[in-house]
């Protein structure tokens, strides 16, 4: 606490005139005091608290996909419709890809084959086979593969051909996004 120079009257901070003289005080005035120590380690535990809240926060909306980078979201596929040829012992049922939104390789794309409503093989990664690995044998019921364009993107053309089904079933094929397992796309086959 500062004292008035003329009058000695006790100031407390912060003043510019004595309350008792009105001398002015200017240079006489206490600074301020200093912060504590505990109210130092309070304010730099909930800095650092912000600071971790914040990056969890963020490395959350990074991983979860909540904010997608363009091209990353998953493509629209539309087919043609299915085309039966007679084979030897019985009909293979094909279709093509009619178009895909965007140009996206093939490892990212997974199909599934249900026969009457019940999961046949899949979800598999998709690849050209005959059959596709993971989607049959040659000698029983299978899914296969045909990159047009030998680029390993799925592309208009492209072509999934059902072999050796079942009279009287019903087939769907569906594209998968790889990175959701989303379905992007069905075909239904009756035999």
């Amino acid at each position: 606490m500062a004292s008035c120079p003329r009058c000695g009257q006790p100031v407390a901070y912060p003043v510019n005139f004595c309350p008792m003289c009105a001398n002015p005080m200017s240079g006489t005035t206490t600074p301020p005091a200093a912060m504590s120590f505990p109210a130092l380690t309070v304010v730099i535990v909930v800095v650092l608290v912000v600071v971790l809240i914040a990056t969890v926060a963020s490395l959350y909306i990074m991983t979860s996909g909540v904010l997608s980078r363009p091209g990353v979201a998953p493509p629209k596929v539309t087919t043609r419709p299915t085309i039966e040829t007679p084979v030897a012992g019985g009909v293979d049922y094909s279709f093509s890809i009619w178009a895909v939104s965007q140009a996206v390789p093939l490892s990212k794309w997974k199909l599934d084959l249900l026969q009457n409503g019940t999961t046949l093989f899949g979800p598999a990664t998709l690849a050209p086979g005959n059959p596709i690995p993971g989607m049959g044998t040659p000698a029983s019921i299978h899914l296969s593969f045909t990159d047009i364009g030998d680029d390993r993107v799925l592309n208009e053309g492209d072509i999934v051909v059902l072999s050796n089904s079942e009279p009287g079933s019903r087939y769907t094929v569906t594209f998968l996004w790889a990175d959701t397992g989303s379905p992007i796309a069905s075909t239904n086959i009756e035999t």
